[in-house]
């Protein structure tokens, strides 16, 4: 994943979604990947510090400005 660049949006967030997760190696953050809307992730992104739910409001933004629905693809 690192090696090969991003062609399009989806691949640009799919990128960002790993590198968070594995930036928060905690229980919550692994909901991450499979279940967007879990209260576990979202109660754990509430209590994290600023700088990390600002990347993941990074994340949504680009998703949106891009027509991509997280909740759609891999959620």
């Amino acid at each position: 994943m690192n090696d090969t660049p991003a062609a399009t949006i989806e691949g640009v967030i799919a990128k960002l979604r790993v590198a968070f997760s594995r930036i928060h190696p905690n229980a919550w953050s692994d909901q991450e990947i499979k279940y967007l809307t879990s209260s576990d992730f979202r109660e754990g992104l509430r209590l994290d510090g600023m700088f990390d739910r600002m990347a993941w409001s990074a994340i949504e933004d680009l998703a949106r400005v891009g027509g991509f629905s997280l909740t759609d693809h891999g959620a």
